[in-house]
């Protein structure tokens, strides 16, 4: 601490001012002389960390005192220059906190807590609202709260302000001491005062370094408002009347920051949509808009830069995410995921299970996590309960990462734990979770390449134990869709090149395809088709029935999507290959013969069409007999290619016939 002294007579110093962002305190002490006024001549000095400008005068005597009117803020009043208003958020946290009338009780201390994902914007809403009320307190204290040694620097600093008398002797005051006097001046002020915990986030975990206790740290008085900004969601128990959740700006807000940011004056219609389009990229959070307009502007010609944004974030998204903002556009200088990383090692620190649940959420849909998703029906899951074969990975193995059991208590105590640090949110209306698109996209891009091989893997597998359940939920199912198609991207991403994939996980993709077929989801279903068929072939060779399997599955998805005459060309391919594997009078070769049929027949084709069908009919009477069901079911699609005709009365004969042929099965 550096100690100033005015070179002045050497009597009793008798009082100090000190200027911090508009405030003044006034300290006398007995003296017997007055002299003029010393100043600094406007210097900034650095006292314990606070900066403003000292005056120094001598006056006469009068009793010891202390009073204290400003703002102690070592960053600042005001909010960045770019902050821009989000009037809900701010009419919610007026609502708990203003006005102060007749009809309340101006002895009544309250709390609001502000909570959120990190990078939302909540320390610039409370700046916003110190700025915007600053009239309205008699004193302001805005406290670093992001771990326990810098709320007790704070607090050292405070108490020098508030009793400067022992500024020289401030080295041997404890902290606790320090603690105590600045609660107990705080408790005696008359006037309203405002206290700030920003970044109070090392409030989980007692064994955590940074840990701060709320209740310790925190002081209460009657005429008192305390704000706390945090991204533990349980804190907001401590809000007198329910406090504010901030989550991502309205896409309005989102892109007035980010024309803000890049300093864009007008836009053009094309301009505007695609500043529209990034800030949806970035689920329109407050920090990665803002990084984002500021990357377009140090990026010029902007209109240029704006429009091939998009494409680069795609390539190089954790690349962009992790620049930093500059202090005039974001108060802590911090990159978006660095703000996240934080939240993460205070996770694995408490709950290993939760961190890697986290990677395996990385791996499904970002909205809509339902917990049965996890088999929580059950009562215990073990890895010895799904066997281990070969390559195969389990999504239990992976997140117990050793030994052990796995319940419904731990699967809840980790979301519990992911929730507490806002990484997610519950939504009561789906009951069930959801997580930013950005946290969901960081929790993927943080892994190495051989973990996001495992985790891909893991969460096919998680779907297809869904998937191969016996019972019937069309509902589940529908929602099922969206966590299969990101579930089959990110692995498609993975081992599309040069990896191959599984046998036991080509098995499960080809189930998930199933559903998406039952489901009417063909559009879908084509995607993973068409990734089946070149994984299988690079992994079988083309002369595998593994191979003719694919193909055929993907014939049959292009025929539901009225491609028909791509589907003819892969079901010739089809039936070739099965005929050289399997024979031509093989059940599956017959199969495809009636695959072609039909995509021959939407065609219009019908005399192909019914040439093949009367030939597989032959094959299968040859084979089968006349009188077994798949000779049967042939005799009615033979039927069906008549009436496509208008040969009716060839169809008539044919379908009295399977009449028949169905009596005698039946009785």
């Amino acid at each position: 601490m550096e100690s100033i002294t005015p070179s002045l007579p050497s009597e009793e110093f008798v009082s100090r001012t000190f200027n911090a962002y508009g405030g003044a305190q006034t300290v006398s002490t007995g003296s017997s002389k007055q002299y003029n006024s010393f100043n600094t001549g406007g210097t900034t000095h650095n006292i314990g960390g606070v900066t403003g400008n000292l005056t120094y005068q001598y006056d006469l005597a009068l009793p010891t005192q202390t009073k204290f009117t400003g703002v102690y803020a070592p960053l600042g009043l005001h909010p960045v220059s770019t902050y821009t208003p989000r009037p809900e958020l701010e009419h919610l946290l007026d609502e708990q906190l203003l006005p102060i009338t007749d009809a309340d009780d101006h002895n009544e201390m309250r709390t609001v807590v502000v909570r959120g994902l990190g990078g939302a914007g909540k320390s610039q809403l409370v700046l916003n609202h110190m700025h915007k009320h600053r009239r309205l307190y008699q004193n302001v204290f805005w406290i670093e709260a992001g771990q326990k040694q810098t709320v007790e620097r704070c607090y050292l600093e405070i108490y020098q302000l508030l009793f400067p008398n022992t500024i020289h002797s401030v080295a041997t005051t404890s902290t606790n001491d320090a603690i105590a006097a600045v609660k107990n001046w705080l408790h005696q002020q008359e006037g309203r005062s405002l206290w700030v915990m920003d970044s109070a986030d090392a409030i989980e975990d007692v064994g955590d370094p940074a840990f701060i206790d709320l209740n310790y740290y925190l002081p209460s008085g009657p005429r008192l408002d305390r704000i706390i900004t945090t991204r533990i969601s349980r804190a907001q128990d401590m809000s007198s009347q329910g406090g504010v959740e901030v989550r991502e700006m309205a896409e309005v807000e989102a892109v007035q920051l980010f024309q803000k940011c890049a300093k864009l004056q007008q836009t053009s219609g094309e301009i505007k949509q695609e500043i529209i389009a990034i800030v949806g990229e970035l689920g329109c959070l407050a920090l990665a808009v803002t990084l984002a307009g500021s990357y377009v502007r140090e990026t010029p010609p902007p209109a240029t830069s704006i429009l091939q944004y998009l494409p680069q974030y795609r390539a190089h998204r954790k690349r962009l995410l992790d620049r930093r903002a500059h202090p005039n556009l974001h108060q802590y200088n911090a990159s978006v995921l660095s703000t996240w990383e934080m939240s993460f090692a205070a996770i694995e620190r408490q709950s290993p299970l939760a961190a890697r649940l986290l990677s395996l959420l990385a791996f499904i849909n970002f909205e809509d996590i339902f917990l049965s998703l996890f088999c929580v029906d059950r009562d215990s899951l073990a890895p010895s309960d799904v066997s281990i074969e070969g390559e195969r990975v389990q999504w239990v193995a992976l997140l117990l990462s050793g030994d052990g059991a796995l319940d419904t208590y731990d699967i809840k105590a980790g979301f519990a734990i992911l929730q507490a640090y806002s990484l997610l949110t519950w939504r009561e209306e789906q009951e069930a979770y959801a997580m930013h698109k950005l946290v969901h996209a960081w929790s993927h891009d943080r892994l190495k390449s051989e973990q996001r091989q495992a985790w891909s893997l893991a969460a096919l597998e998680l779907l297809d134990e869904i998937v191969s359940k016996e019972d019937v939920d069309l509902a589940r199912d529908l929602r099922l869709v969206p966590h299969v198609m990101v579930a089959f991207a990110l692995t498609s991403a993975v081992y599309r090149s040069a990896l191959p994939l599984p046998e036991r996980s080509r098995e499960a993709m080809g189930r998930l395809a199933d559903l998406l077929n039952q489901l009417g989801r063909w559009d879908n279903e084509y995607d993973v088709r068409v990734f089946l068929e070149q994984v299988v072939e690079t992994a079988c060779g083309q002369e595998h029935l593994e191979t003719a399997e694919s193909m055929d599955r993907l014939a049959a998805v292009l025929t539901a999507q009225g491609k028909y005459e791509q589907a003819e060309e892969m079901f010739r391919r089809t039936i070739t290959l099965r005929e050289r594997l399997q024979g031509p009078e093989h059940p599956d070769t017959l199969s495809s013969f009636h695959n072609l049929a039909m995509a021959l027949s939407e065609q219009g084709k019908y005399k192909q069409a019914e040439d093949i069908q009367r030939r597989v009919l032959r094959l299968k009477e040859n084979v089968v007999g006349v009188e077994h069901p798949s000779t049967i079911s042939s005799l009615s699609n033979l039927g069906t290619i008549f009436l496509y005709q208008g040969k009716y009365s060839q169809a008539e004969e044919v379908f009295l016939q399977q009449l028949e042929l169905c009596k005698k099965l039946c009785y």
